[in-house]
């Protein structure tokens, strides 16, 4: 019998196993047949045993064909098994066992895959605090051949100081130092990193740091092929009750949504899950639908509908135009409910929360090109939040009359104990939550107005922030703002953290895109790791999401993306969750006297919910000195109740040691959290 080529044992069933793989050898008896097949995926250096019962074992040191040196009779079984793994990696048998029936066998397959021994991470530069770094890490087999496709799993010793999501984007927080580990399959590695702290971080103030732009929905590449399933409002999201996310960044008359296992894997659905009813009159708050706020609740998910209605009657309007395209805007907030997991949504039998408090009446005369719309109602309302008090709460813009003084333009804020029941929606009033909604066109008594909370602004997204310890606010006019609340009610002053271009709409643009950059609107914060299933908490770290304009509209496009980036918030530490300025106001004595002479006392007053800890007094940027506190200001506390007694201040001003003529007078008031309040005022020494 003859050998197997580049065995080394002579034929038979006995001797060492072979040192290389060769094809099979024609039986040179016709009882006796050989068992072989290949070897795939060894790398250089490494070897697998092989071994059958009744046969000597196999050592293959390449890839390709084997035999084993022994013949098997037509009739005998055989079992193939690995006897000796690669010192790098594993190899498994497929075909393996079987019986010879008057045929050499050779369909036996041997798969070897490396096994990750040596993984090293990729140094970096040491960020600071706000930074994004894309990591990367090598993986070696025990022999040192490089493994490619391995999916790397990353972790930081220290979260406040490090984070890294699934892609290796780190993520540097705060400064101090951590561990970065990159794990594949049981082999890691470690890089130790320093975070430095950032120098921008004011009291009193949040910086956003801004990631790598991502792609969630292409238009150009993904829209569905009916349906105008392009963003139109703020994108809002749930975890399912299996754990899969169902996202609404919606537009009518179709409205569709987003759906995946998780964020990385979301994906237009071309079922809408809402079609306007387009009803043509005004009293029927069934007209131009757009999903908004959404909330999951006992496996029921409830929307809050953003509904236009756009007269397409009057002459003053735009007669036989019923889309938004109609500068007559009449707008509510109606419910609609799904029990399916937001694949369907029905309206229930009674649907109005927040109608105008009006009925609608067209203008007396076209609103002009350069006005835009002429709008009226509520209007946008946000994603829902609960505050663990047992109500749930939502955000609405309001415009209670076309052309409504600035002041009662704004957003308003409502709360429910019933979710199920849009009747019971209750809006704040300046003192509790007290105004109730009624229908305009059947109501006895005029309806009242819910009271403004943040003043001409819309707010597209509202979070609470545990990092901030603050509910905080996202929105969008000329750039991407926010402002933050420890109640829902009482907001700082906006603060603007990204530049961002208007997209076209009816009306002048105050902020059109310049050449080569794009419009982008709707912002929202999602925090993928929220514990919430509705999204309604935030972190250190979310996703800032925005509706990218891909075209300028003007020949008929409506590309439009959605887009989103990784977001880091950075506070000072000294100021903790404190974010407002001191309160506080001054004068001079005797009855504010101007111009003055001789010795004159400043009378400040100021407070804090932190405390106060100096009010400085500058003449033309020049320090005079620290005001004495400690004064009894009962006019104050009339005023402000929350203002302790002793808030005033003085501070003793002899002017008759500097010039004549007109000087800046200047108060600092800063907080013990070092946030501050200046006041200025023009003075004349005569």
């Amino acid at each position: 019998m003859a050998a197997a080529i580049g065995l080394a044992g002579c034929g038979g069933g006995s001797g060492s196993g072979g040192s290389s793989n060769s094809s099979s050898p024609s039986s040179s008896s016709s009882n006796s047949y050989t068992v072989g097949g290949s070897v795939t995926g060894l790398t250089a250096g490494a070897s697998v045993t092989l071994q059958t019962a009744g046969a000597s074992s196999l050592t293959a040191n390449t890839n390709g064909p084997f035999v084993f040196a022994s013949t098997f009779a037509s009739g005998s079984n055989y079992s193939v098994s690995v006897q000796t793994q690669p010192v790098n990696g594993t190899c498994s048998v497929t075909n393996a066992t079987g019986t010879v029936i008057a045929a050499n066998i050779g369909n036996i397959s041997v798969s070897c895959v490396q096994v990750p021994s040596i993984v090293t991470v990729a140094s970096i530069a040491s960020p600071t605090a706000g930074d994004f770094v894309q990591l990367s890490a090598s993986v070696k087999d025990a022999l040192g051949n490089a493994i490619s496709g391995q999916t790397v799993a990353w972790s930081s010793s220290d979260a406040t100081v490090i984070k890294i999501n699934s892609a290796g984007l780190l993520m540097a927080l705060g400064s101090g130092a951590a561990t970065v580990t990159a794990t594949a399959q049981g082999a890691s590695g470690q890089l130790s990193v320093s975070v430095a702290a950032n120098p921008n971080v004011q009291p009193g103030k949040v910086l956003f740091s801004l990631g790598p732009i991502e792609t969630v929905y292409n238009y150009a590449t993904q829209h569905c092929p009916t349906g105008y399933n392009i963003p139109d409002e703020p994108a809002h999201a749930i975890k399912l009750s299996d754990s899969s996310i169902v996202l609404f960044a919606a537009n009518y008359p179709l409205n569709f949504s987003y759906r995946g296992a998780d964020f990385n894997s979301l994906r237009s659905n071309c079922t809408p899950v809402l079609t306007s009813v387009n009803n043509t009159t005004p009293q029927s708050f069934e007209n131009d639908q757009w999903i908004s706020g959404v909330y999951y609740q006992n496996n029921v998910l409830y929307a809050l509908i953003h509904n236009e209605f756009h007269d397409p009657v009057a002459t003053t309007c735009k007669p036989g135009d019923s889309s938004p395209g109609n500068p007559c805007w009449y707008n509510s907030v109606t419910l609609a409910t799904s029990t399916d997991d937001g694949m369907t949504f029905t309206m229930p039998s009674t649907y109005l929360i927040a109608p105008p408090t009006s009925v609608w009446t067209p203008p007396a005369t076209a609103p002009t090109p350069s006005a835009g719309y002429y709008p009226m109602g509520y209007f946008n309302p946000t994603n829902v939040v609960s505050r663990n008090d047992g109500y749930v709460y939502a955000m609405i813009f309001s415009i209670p009359q076309p052309n409504s003084p600035g002041n009662a333009v704004g957003e308003c804020v409502m709360r429910t104990a019933n979710i199920a029941d849009p009747t019971s929606w209750r809006a704040w009033d300046g003192s509790g939550y007290n105004i109730s909604f009624a229908n305009p066109y059947t109501s006895g008594a005029v309806p009242v107005g819910c009271k403004v909370v943040l003043v001409g602004t819309l707010v597209e997204s509202v979070t609470y922030n545990s990092y901030l310890q603050q509910y905080i606010a996202i929105g969008n006019n000329c750039g991407d703002w926010y402002s933050v609340s420890p109640d829902l009610v009482n907001w700082t002053s906006q603060v603007t953290f990204e530049t961002t271009y208007n997209p076209p709409a009816l009306g002048s643009n105050p902020c059109p895109a310049p050449a080569g950059q794009l419009p982008e609107g709707y912002p929202s914060l999602i925090d993928h790791d929220s514990a919430s299933a509705n999204f309604d908490t935030s972190g250190q770290t979310a996703y800032l999401y925005h509706a990218r304009w891909e075209s300028d509209f003007t020949t008929g496009s409506q590309d439009r993306d959605l887009i989103r980036q990784p977001v880091i918030l950075l506070k000072s530490s000294a100021s903790g969750s404190d974010f407002t300025p001191p309160t506080t106001n001054w004068g001079l004595s005797p009855s504010d006297p101007n111009p003055i002479t001789g010795t004159v006392t400043v009378y400040p007053w100021a407070f804090d919910p932190v405390g106060i800890k100096s009010v400085q007094i500058f003449l033309d940027g020049a320090l005079l000195g620290t005001a004495t506190g400690g004064f009894p200001r009962p006019d104050v506390v009339a005023v402000y109740p929350q203002a302790p007694l002793n808030c005033g201040y003085q501070f003793l001003f002899d002017s008759t040691i500097y010039s004549k003529g007109t000087h800046t007078l200047t108060a600092v008031v800063t907080d013990n959290v070092q946030i501050t309040m200046t006041l200025s005022a023009p003075i004349v020494i005569s």
